[in-house]
């Protein structure tokens, strides 16, 4: 699919640096402002809801391959309208890397689906994503906050089935290839609400966590 035409904009924390870049580009959605789409505003927010795994293998420049795994639980905050979701991030040994909650809704003027992210370590991202119907495909770059000078992020999701899509991501820093990621996001059921309000417990915790300290 052809891209659509955005000013793009990436950016990670220090904090989770040495194991999230790749991560973050693969599984945050990344953003795109200004731009046009087909279909209609529920094929992202379908996109979204229910429970769902996701699972990437992410390269980076010079270091082995890392295999993370997502749960995400997604249901309508007001349905037709927005889909709020919280995840769980892990590596390869189990141990929770991240939590993510995220707000979903259609920007008629854009065309585009706005993603207004938190993160458990305190980073609060924007993001659009473009939905090609014709393809079977989403198109993500982030609007929030700014790039490091000379780099720019790409993702799509390209759908296999209704409830089946593989991704692909790919980060440059001066036209270089420096971080690429592959995966599979796959629907396993209805959204739960003891899951959901389980996660978000954790998500609070680790949140609050990092507002502490850096406040502190």
């Amino acid at each position: 699919m052809v891209p659509p035409e955005c000013m793009h904009r990436s950016s990670r924390s220090a904090a989770s640096r040495k194991i999230l870049p790749p991560l973050l580009l693969a599984l945050l959605a990344i953003a795109a402002s200004g731009c046009k789409r087909g279909g209609h505003p529920g094929d992202g927010f379908d996109f979204r809801l229910g429970h769902w795994t996701v699972e990437i293998i992410s390269r980076e420049t010079g270091k082995d391959p890392v295999t993370i795994r997502q749960e995400m639980v997604g249901r309508w905050r007001e349905k037709g309208k927005s889909v709020e979701t919280i995840s769980e991030l892990s590596g390869p040994d189990g141990q929770v890397l991240l939590l993510k909650r995220m707000l979903v809704t259609f920007d008629a003027k854009l065309s585009c689906y706005v993603d207004t992210i938190e993160l458990s370590n305190g980073t609060q991202i924007v993001d659009h994503t473009t939905w090609d119907e014709a393809n079977g495909a989403f198109a993500m770059q982030r609007i929030s906050p700014e790039p490091a000078k000379g780099s720019q992020s790409s993702f799509t999701a390209t759908r296999v089935d209704k409830d089946t899509f593989t991704l692909e991501s790919e980060r440059q820093a001066f036209g270089i290839t420096v971080g690429s990621a592959t995966g599979k996001k796959t629907r396993i059921g209805k959204a739960h609400d003891a899951r959901y309000d389980e996660l978000e417990k954790k998500f609070e915790a680790r949140f609050a966590r990092a507002r502490g300290r850096q406040k502190g």
